[in-house]
This record gives structure tokens, sequence and C-alpha cells, in this order.
């Protein structure tokens, strides 16, 4: 009885503890496959470029989770003023950074999860 409890114990610390952060001997992940963000029909015609910061989790496996938009810094082209709204874009981003993969972070040896950022540019030919 002792030992089930000791065990259980033990896999409740490990679900507890969260993502690693980079650096103090854990690896950044690497993006090994990407999606590119859709412009959107409206973005395009407002002729709004910029980046937008997603903050995510890379989890052991090497796919991203836990994905939020952080920061969004858009303007419009011709003017350089800022854009009256995202347009979408930050679906598109989070849309597109659903479909990357990477190789992910490690930590003495073994994948593991870790936070990073993503910064998406978003830019009209």
């Amino acid at each position: 009885m002792i030992k089930s409890a000791f065990l259980f114990l033990w896999s409740l610390s490990m679900v507890a503890q969260g993502p690693y952060r980079i650096g103090e001997g854990v690896s950044a992940p690497v993006p090994i496959f990407k999606v590119e963000a859709a412009y959107t029909k409206e973005a395009k015609d407002a002729r709004i470029e910029g980046i937008i910061v997603l903050a995510i989790v890379v989890t052991a496996e090497g796919k991203p989770s836990e994905i939020r938009v952080t920061k969004a810094r858009l303007v419009q082209r011709d003017s350089g003023k800022d854009a009256p709204s995202d347009m979408g874009l930050q679906e598109q981003a989070i849309k597109a950074l659903m479909g990357w993969k990477f190789k992910p972070g490690m930590k003495d040896g073994k994948p593991v999860a870790v936070a990073a950022d993503v910064e998406l540019n978003f830019r009209l030919e």
C-alpha cells in the first residue's frame, strides 16, 4: 500500500510540473515543419502588415499547445498608422502555428515540454 501511494504522489508531482523555460540546461525547440499563415481578404484589402507574437508550449512530442497571442503590432502599409483591427490575422497566426512540427526541447538528454515565443511576420508582396 505504501509503495502504490508513493508512486501515485510521484506521478502527481510529474503532472503538476509545468513546461520548462529555455536556458539552464534546457534547449529550445526547433521548428522542423512550418505552415505559412494566410492573409485574410480584409487584411489584404486594408493593406495591413506587421508582426504577431505567440506564446506557446512545445510538448515533448514536438507539438505546439497552449497557443495565445501576446503581442500584435499591425499597421496600414500606405499610411504607417496602426491598423484599426487585426482583420483576422491573429486567428490565422494561431491556425498556422497549430500545423507546425518541432524537434522538442531537451533537458538531460530527454525531450521535455518547453515554453517559447514565436513571431510571425505578415508582409504584403
